[in-house]
């Protein structure tokens, strides 16, 4: 103390000045680095979210394609193949969807027969991923990064099966999409600009890029980076070092499936260079530095020189500047004023730093104008939310959507304009956005239009949170999807009258084939009591012909009737003990004078595991192996006709009855195999044909096998015969 007292009072107060500043500047800089902490954790939360939000924006997109695709499915214009009617119904989709590039249906042959927009033909996709997956998978699948040759624009489609009834696929229809509009929730972040998000497809070719997209998309990336996604795992967020820019960066990554595809179909990197993200952090503590520098030079220039006039004057300039300075005035300048020494350094400094005060507070105009002019031209509805509920912000087009003035909306509350129907509903989940319990709402809601009563709306909402974590406000996005909506409930109504229809029409050939056995069972009666008047030859031989021809005939009504009430769910199947092997020989002993008259050996070999009796339906059984052995009988010229039943074990464990008839006969094509069991059709369709009959016969004995819980395969072989095998899961009586 005594060397202190020594020193002259300037040295002292000096002294005592630095002696004071220590601590504060040890709090600025222990203060500065915890801000910079918090700016990288705040980065990390942003790119957490975006990813989230593309990945819940891409998911939205995939689910809206494929609900589109499985309506389309059932539409009778497609099912049909009618190519006019099926190009209407896609292009009116394609109007009111503007994110997808296109629609269009493919036979399984890849050649496009109907698409949303014009193309050149032929127009073929057997090569495209999706075609190929969604046939190996019979699901919905996804491609790669393409062209798209009807637009001829960049597009990443998903193909879905279009099925027959009997659930065999026949074709593929595709949904392309453009992913343009990510660039748009990167806008919305509040990430730096030199944040950036990509897109890849399994191949690790660009399918989008948040900045500068035209250089990248199609392209390759880097193999080292897009290894280490493939490497990585499904969800992740770190700060690593760049391989293609060298930076330290926050890097997000998510990995995009598709149920039941195991392989990836979208990987999506968000990055952002962490020097990027301390830009504020540090221009504040520079600030902080700068302040206390000044007020530390301030302090001391007033110890050292306080008696002199001019050091107080120019003290006096920066202490009027850092009040203007503080009001907002960044046209402040005192170095011109302020000159020589320590002070005039100073002063230099104040200005530099007055001037990116000046040029951060340009930047934020400009950057408030552009959002602005983004919000107002948006074809979406924004708004911002108080978590109470209150509009505190809205955009024209929202006005327009809610048939309002925006006088009448800024202040009102948001259920308000929800309809009542769904009003509940919309405020818990708002309550619940403004909680925290959840982070996003996406969905369809009906909405209330002052003038025009209602409309469809499709929402995205997520929560603005405070530095401390709290909810600063809720941002709402509302898309008018009426259009789309009533689309979908028109394609539901058309397929229920469909499906009416077809059920009126089973119960009418029900009906009418139930009402003509009656009349025809008594011209047959009538015929055979004609037979026994003693006719003449020729009458005998008329009377014989119109007896077998009635019965024809009512065998045929007999089968329509069994194929309505299988299809209208009315075949009544018994469950009593019968006899099985006197079931099966009666079976053959009836058709083996058929198979003798035309020379072909009728064998039969049943199993001597064959129990005696079984708990089933003994003429539905003896239905269909009459079908079976008859149709065996009546494709066969030369050769034999063998019959093996058998009881083996079936795969849950219950025994199965399994019948095997073999022909020798002239087999059946490859290509008409898949019109053995479709109605009314034969094998050969020609005028023709040697052999006769309806083509119900298969079809009602695979209805009736499936309704007692069993199944008919068969392997055949144009010139080499077939093979029936009819399995049964039978119970010993």
């Amino acid at each position: 103390m005594s060397l202190l007292t020594r020193l002259p009072i300037r040295f002292q107060l000096i002294l005592i000045v630095m002696l004071v500043a220590l601590p504060a500047a040890g709090i600025i800089v222990h203060n500065g680095l915890q801000q910079r902490n918090e700016a990288v954790n705040s980065a990390r939360r942003d790119t957490r979210k975006l990813a989230e939000s593309i990945v819940q924006e891409q998911q939205a997109t995939i689910a809206s394609a494929l609900q589109i695709m499985v309506s389309l499915s059932q539409r009778a214009e497609i099912r049909q193949k009618n190519t006019a009617g099926t190009t209407s119904i896609l292009s009116e989709i394609h109007k009111v969807t503007p994110n997808l590039t296109n629609i269009f249906i493919a036979d399984r042959a890849g050649l496009v027969w109907a698409s949303a927009v014009p193309s050149k033909a032929p127009f073929v996709i057997a090569d495209r991923r999706y075609f190929k997956n969604t046939l190996a998978s019979g699901q919905l699948s996804s491609g790669e990064y393409i062209v798209s040759r009807a637009t001829n624009r960049p597009s990443f489609t998903v193909g879905y099966p279009l099925k027959d009834e009997e659930g065999k696929t026949t074709g593929v229809i595709a949904v392309g999409f453009r992913l343009e509009k990510y660039a748009q929730l990167l806008m919305r972040s509040s990430l730096p600009k030199v944040a950036g998000f990509s897109l890849f497809d399994h191949q690790g070719v660009f399918l989008f890029q948040g900045i500068e997209p035209e250089k990248y998309i199609g392209k390759k990336a880097d193999p080292r980076q897009f290894r280490e996604l493939l490497n990585g795992p499904d969800e992740s967020s770190v700060i690593a070092r760049s391989i293609a820019m060298g930076d330290e960066r926050i890097i997000t990554t998510r990995k995009l499936r598709l149920e039941g595809e195991a392989t990836p179909y979208m990987y999506l990197r968000v990055g952002i260079p962490v020097a990027s993200v301390l830009v504020t952090a540090n221009e504040q503590m520079l600030r902080n530095l700068l302040l206390f520098s000044f007020v530390l030079a301030m302090a001391v220039i007033f110890a050292g020189f306080v008696a002199e006039r001019s050091v107080i004057a120019r003290i006096a300039l920066l202490k009027e500047a850092s009040r203007n300075l503080a009001q907002g005035d960044y046209r402040t300048k005192v170095a011109a004023l302020v000159t020589g020494s320590e002070l005039g350094k100073l002063a230099e400094a104040f200005d530099a730093m007055a001037e990116k005060l000046t040029e951060r507070e340009e930047t934020l105009r400009n950057s408030e104008a552009r959002l602005r002019v983004i919000f107002e031209t948006s074809q979406a509805g924004i708004m911002l939310v108080e978590p109470g509920g209150t509009v505190t912000y809205a955009n024209t087009y929202l006005t327009e959507l809610f048939g309002c003035t925006m006088a009448e909306l800024i202040g009102s509350a948001y259920p308000d304009h929800i309809h009542p129907s769904e009003r509940e509903t919309g405020v818990t989940q708002l309550r619940r956005l403004a909680s925290g319990e959840i982070d996003s709402v996406n969905h369809e809601r009906r909405y209330l239009r002052h003038m025009d009563n209602d409309f469809w709306g499709y929402l995205s909402g997520r929560r603005l949170d405070a530095p401390d974590g709290t909810a600063q406000g809720l941002v709402f996005i509302i898309v008018d999807i009426t259009d789309r909506k009533n689309t979908m409930i028109e394609l539901h109504q058309a397929r229920e009258a469909a499906e009416i229809a077809n059920e009126t029409k089973s119960r009418f050939l029900m009906n009418m084939s139930h009402e003509l056995r009656t009349p025809m069972n008594g011209v047959l009666g009538m015929i055979q009591l004609a037979l026994f008047e003693n006719p003449s030859e020729k009458q005998r031989e008329c009377l014989e012909t119109a007896l077998d021809s009635g019965k024809g005939l009512v065998k045929i009504l007999s089968d329509i009737l069994d194929l309505t009430k299988a299809e209208f769910g009315t075949l009544t199947i018994l469950n009593e003990p019968f006899d099985l092997r006197g079931a099966i020989l009666e079976v053959v002993r009836i058709l083996s004078l058929e198979a003798k008259l035309k020379g072909l050996a009728l064998n039969c070999a049943i199993a001597s595991e064959v129990p005696e009796s079984v708990i089933g339906d003994k003429l539905r059984l003896q239905q269909v192996l009459t079908n079976l052995i008859a149709n065996a009988i009546k494709f066969t010229v030369h050769g034999k006709v063998a019959v093996a039943v058998t009881y083996e074990q079936g795969p849950s464990c219950r025994p199965e009855l399994v019948c095997t008839v073999t022909d020798t006969g002239i087999g059946i094509l490859a290509g008409k195999q898949h019109l053995l069991f479709q109605p009314f059709s034969q094998v050969d369709d020609s005028l023709s044909r040697p052999y006769g009959g309806t083509g119900l016969g298969l079809v009602i004995s695979k209805k009736i096998v499936e309704r007692m819980g069993g199944c008919i395969t068969f392997i055949s072989k144009e010139g080499s015969g077939s093979i029936f095998t009819v399995t049964i899961p039978y119970a010993s009586g």
